[in-house]
């Protein structure tokens, strides 16, 4: 399994013929670039087609492909090549097949037989700057342990050092990882795993494989496709993995900012409960706030909201008619509606799809209950755009006048402002209990930081389901709002039920994945508290089940270790205990003696002189991260600031608060503040923010507290 492995000869000949045949190609599409010998327009369309092929085999040619099989099918035994990206020879010999591909399936998988054939060998092939480095026999028919042989391929990978962007998992895909990245794309699917399983990787290769032209269900298209993810600052570093992938167009945003785009909204978003439940030792305060921030997020509010808008615009409707009058060959034809049958049309429209609103869908069917009874009164098929145009400028009028226009935010406010209100709309849908609490008084409100102008995060969906309710939602086209292809949340823990129930509806139905890691939770005020309740909005069939990924391959099992410590102090039973790969390294350190500055320093240069390119610096809040940056400095260690999302992280050494790293990995970590005072043992947010921090390191983890090491972190480290 080196370079003693007896094909490695042949292996090393083969890598040179696809590498001079990808070479001519490109040399062949560029240098057809200024002639393709056809109109002009077609050569333009040409000329582009042969520019992108050529820069993708460009990016691709110093590693063309990372496995080999050979099968026998109808008689025949052919060996086939598998890489990111699909070349063809136009000899044959030197093809290269896609990992994406059915064949490529059985790569990943033990299975030796399809319904095609067998599979004889499964290869590893390791290639880095057009050289062939390893050749790993993954499975042969006489005899390899598969199961040993793709652990000791996958340690050997995991053992190599961040990249500064995200982990390419497309060679060392596990079986188990594989499932999911081809579950069908037209049905939910939650996924649960522990800190480092891969489940940010996953979701993009899983949009990868989606977008396959090759799949039977039919390909996806990238650019209608969102991506959700905890912050901008992942957001920015998770684009970096998209064009390896051959994936254009994704649209990569926060929750929060996807949110304030769907409502066209430019104001600063807060969180006013979080800053109350840290920033307050009043526990009837925090109770209430909490049941508060639950009650909003709840997924029946959409209900609730379309009541109150519902019964409003049926009181107004009350004393109205609808008049409509069309000349056809010189002779007039009038058709009314009262109050009465205005309101059954409101009635029966409510309940539908989100994706148009009551607006859009009230005059619809206003229109189409119109040209009917003109139908009935003698008018011709020939008069239908004529009059359909008129009936849709009256239909407009009676909705400027009965349904008139309120911004989301001040109908979410009206409504949580009067009691009566809000109790009839919630009649029926909610208990006694939970209207109770949504018709407390906002705790954050009192808030000396509560800023005038800005939104809060609790607001957000509330304002969304508004939107949704009255004008509609979703992807914006040509033609108006349309569901995505499909919908992809990274930390889906931190979303709460009604985002969920809303996310359903703007998405092909069951086209949504999820994954996240329940114990990382650290919005439990305003999201879910299990993943059953975002399946419960998800679900499309009973079979539809949260999926479970238990082993984690980001860290050492020292590492892995420590974390899994902290996570026993509030691990929900739905998070299986996380499982490390077999690959140890160095033992969790804890510095003690020194200043917090120079401590940190010297953490950082021991991970330089290691070996570790990326190393994290992490702390509780951003609002240290611009000191510490600069005692390093003064100590000849430089070191970039991120301490909002606004900034990207390109490699290096890194200084960051703790809530900005979720989804980050680097090769070593150093956790500044790793004590009760940094993380209060009592408060179940900042444990689970601990359990974050520590989590971050893939080969070393370095813990400097103020004073006394915290308790969750004691009993498995070492003293320096």
């Amino acid at each position: 399994m080196s370079s003693r492995h007896p094909d490695f000869p042949s292996e090393e000949q083969h890598l040179a013929g696809t590498l001079d045949s990808m070479v001519r190609r490109i040399l062949e599409l560029e240098d057809g670039l200024a002639d393709v010998g056809a109109d002009e327009d077609t050569a333009f369309v040409q000329r582009l087609d042969n520019e992108a092929e050529a820069q993708q085999l460009s990016v691709h040619v110093d590693a063309p492909y990372f496995g080999a099989m050979v099968v026998r099918a109808g008689g025949k035994t052919s060996k086939l090549y598998l890489g990111r990206y699909p070349y063809y020879d136009k000899a044959g010999r030197y093809t290269v097949s896609d990992w994406r591909s059915p064949v490529g399936q059985l790569f990943y998988t033990q299975d030796t037989r399809w319904k095609k054939g067998e599979v004889h060998l499964k290869r590893q092939l390791d290639i880095k700057k057009r050289e062939l480095v390893r050749v790993t026999d993954l499975y042969a028919r006489e005899g390899v342990n598969e199961v040993s042989a793709r652990e000791d391929v996958l340690l050997q990978r995991l053992g190599e050092g961040a990249t500064g962007g995200m982990r390419d998992i497309v060679s060392t895909i596990q079986p188990e990882q594989d499932a999911l990245i081809r579950h069908p794309g037209h049905r939910p699917l939650v996924i649960q795993g522990p800190a480092g399983s891969g489940k940010t990787s996953l979701l993009f290769h899983r949009i990868a494989f989606l977008a396959f032209d090759g799949r039977q269900e039919g390909a996806l298209d990238p650019r209608n496709t969102l991506v959700l993810v905890p912050n901008r600052v992942l957001a920015g570093y998770a684009r970096r993995v998209l064009p390896d992938l051959r994936i254009e167009g994704v649209q990569v945003v926060t929750p929060e900012d996807w949110m304030a785009e769907q409502l066209r909204l430019n104001v600063e978003v807060t969180d006013k409960t979080l800053t109350l439940l840290l920033g307050t030792a009043e526990r009837e305060l925090k109770r209430r706030a909490w049941l508060r921030a639950k009650a909003l997020g709840d997924a029946r509010m959409l209900d609730v909201l379309r009541a109150g808008i519902v019964r409003r615009y049926r009181e107004s409707l009350g004393s109205e008619r609808f008049e409509s009058s069309v000349t056809v060959n010189f002779e007039e034809y009038t058709v009314g509606l009262d109050g009465p049958a205005l309101s059954e049309i409101l009635d029966d429209i409510a309940p539908r799809s989100l994706l148009s609103g009551l607006r859009e869908a009230f005059v619809r069917r206003l229109v189409e209950r119109g040209w009917q009874d003109l139908e009935a009164l003698g008018v011709s098929d020939g008069a239908y755009r004529a009059a359909k145009s008129q009936l849709e400028y009256d239909a407009a009028k009676l909705m400027g006048r009965a349904f008139r226009a309120a911004s989301p935010i001040t109908e979410v406010r009206r409504l949580l402002r009067e009691p009566g209100e809000l109790a009839a709309a919630a009649r029926g849908i909610l208990s006694e209990a939970r209207v109770k609490a949504l018709l407390t008084p906002d705790p954050a409100a009192y808030l000396p930081s509560a800023r005038t102008g800005s939104v809060d995060t609790l607001e957000l969906p509330l304002m969304l389901a508004v939107k949704a309710i009255t004008e509609g939602f979703g992807r914006k086209s040509a033609s108006g709002a349309r569901p995505y292809d499909h919908i992809l949340v990274d930390e889906g823990q931190d979303l709460s039920p009604l985002l969920y129930r809303l996310l359903s509806d703007a998405a092909q139905a069951g086209s949504i994945t999820v994954a996240g890691d329940i114990n990382q939770g650290i919005h439990g005020y305003r999201a879910i508290s299990f993943w059953t309740e975002a399946l419960e909005q998800l679900r499309t069939s009973p079979d539809d089940q949260v999926h479970h990924l238990q082993r984690t391959y980001r860290s050492t099992r020292q590492i892995v270790g420590l974390a899994s410590q902290v996570a026993r102090s509030f691990a929900r039973d739905e998070a299986l205990e996380a499982v490390a790969v077999p690959r140890d390294g160095q033992q969790v350190s804890v510095l003690i003696r020194g200043s917090g500055a120079d401590r940190a320093a010297a953490a950082v240069q021991d991970a330089l002189k290691s070996g570790f390119a990326n190393v994290g610096v992490i702390l509780r809040h951003g609002r240290h991260a611009e000191a510490l940056a600069r005692a390093l400095g003064e100590r000849d260690v430089h070191a970039q600031v991120i301490d909002t999302q606004h900034k990207v992280y390109g490699g290096g050494v890194v200084v960051m608060p703790a809530n900005l790293t979720k989804g980050l990995e680097f090769d070593a970590a150093i956790v500044v503040g790793a004590d009760e005072s940094s993380y209060p043992g009592d408060v179940e947010y900042e444990t689970r923010l601990l359990y974050v921090a520590v989590t971050r390191g893939m080969h070393a983890l370095w813990l400097i507290p103020d004073g006394e090491l915290h308790p969750l972190l004691r009993p498995q480290v070492v003293g320096a």
